[in-house]
């Protein structure tokens, strides 16, 4: 798992009384008592005698199986059908695996909350009077805050960095040199590199949107998302973006990275080096996009795929799988650019016998 500063573990072990505490009625029969995990992790980034999860019904279940298959977790919380795939893990059966991942992980992980008393503010930085800053911060060299910003707890704002007017920034949050963040932004739960731009009235670092059904009240719960956002430098994001912290992971926006206004980033995204998104674009959950890729105004992606290195989209494109790197992609639903223009030219070959044949 990424290290972070906004949560931590309760205790150093997790014990089989803690997962009984979530699901009394899990299969435990074939573990010792003494039995502890040392983390609670994803898949891919699970190490020997941590505790994951699969649970197979992603959109992109292939996707999952293969990290399933390479997984270094010692125990997987697992249904009974997929639990052969790997015959070296120790499967715990459940009919939900990532209910019992989930509430497992609210009980053993908190946001921090332990600050230091004193905030250090250099003395070349200019702090309008009507704003307010927390404990524990720590305002470097030059920094300029506008009116009416509130920043939190232990937050860091290194050199040159301007904060206008209005902007929220929660506790614990890191903003590098030489950046600026526009009016009425609101950031929580992110870290930000150096030299990044983002405009007014952008939200990062919010929930995502996510929810899980609960078979014995019948209700979809809100999923607290114990994650954030990690923005590399020379990042540019324009007005009114949305980019939601991640659940278990952080969401990652890499070095380069420009994003044009109206954009939506969900939950566990990775956005790689360079890449530009346009205007009024959405990127659905825990979907990776490769470096230096473009993709043009209102392209609509779904969550859990993989669009690689180097690769286009035009504009209006509703992406539904994955493609490999150097790829040109359009369409609605889209599909190859060659692929997607010889179906339209026999569409169009098409309705054009029909109107000749009926004189429409």
């Amino acid at each position: 798992m990424y290290i972070d500063v906004f949560f931590e573990k309760k205790s150093s072990k997790i014990t089989i009384k803690d997962l009984l505490s979530v699901d009394k009625d899990i299969d435990i029969k074939h573990l010792k008592k003494n039995t502890f995990f040392n983390n609670i992790s994803t898949l891919e980034s699970a190490k020997e005698g941590d505790l994951t999860f699969f649970s197979g019904s992603s959109i992109s279940g292939e996707k999952y199986k293969k990290q399933l298959i390479n997984t270094k977790a010692t125990y997987v919380l697992i249904d009974k059908k997929y639990k052969d795939i790997n015959k070296n893990i120790i499967a715990i059966i459940t009919d939900n695996p990532y209910m019992v991942f989930y509430k497992l992980y609210s009980k053993i992980y908190e946001e921090k909350n332990k600050y230091n008393t004193k905030t250090k503010i250099d003395k070349t930085a200019k702090i309008s009077n009507i704003s307010k800053i927390g404990s524990g911060c720590k305002i470097h060299k030059n920094v300029i805050i506008g009116d009416f910003v509130s920043i939190g707890n232990n937050v860091k704002i290194e050199d040159n960095t301007i904060i206008k007017s209005g902007v929220k920034i929660g506790n614990n949050c890191k903003i590098g040199k030489n950046c600026k963040i526009g009016e009425n932004t609101t950031i929580n739960f992110t870290k930000i590199g150096d030299n990044c731009e983002i405009h007014s009235n952008s939200s990062i670092g919010q929930d995502g949107f996510g929810y899980i059904f609960n078979k014995d009240t019948k209700q979809n719960e809100k999923v607290k998302h114990f994650s954030f956002v990690k923005i590399g430098n020379n990042v540019n994001i324009h007005s009114n973006c949305c980019i939601d912290r991640g659940v278990f992971e952080p969401t990652i926006i890499e070095d380069g990275v420009k994003i044009d206004n109206l954009c939506q980033i969900g939950h566990n995204v990775k956005i790689g080096k360079n890449t530009i998104i346009c205007g009024c674009s959405a990127i659905g959950g825990s979907t990776e996009i490769g470096s230096n890729c473009l993709f043009g105004g209102k392209n609509a992606i779904i969550g859990h795929i993989k669009i690689d290195d180097n690769s286009i989209s035009y504009a209006n494109s509703f992406i539904t799988k994955s493609y490999p790197k150097n790829t040109k992609i359009m369409g609605y639903p889209a599909d190859f650019e060659n692929n997607w223009k010889k179906q339209n030219a026999k569409l169009k070959y098409f309705l054009k016998k029909l109107k000749n044949k009926w004189d429409i």
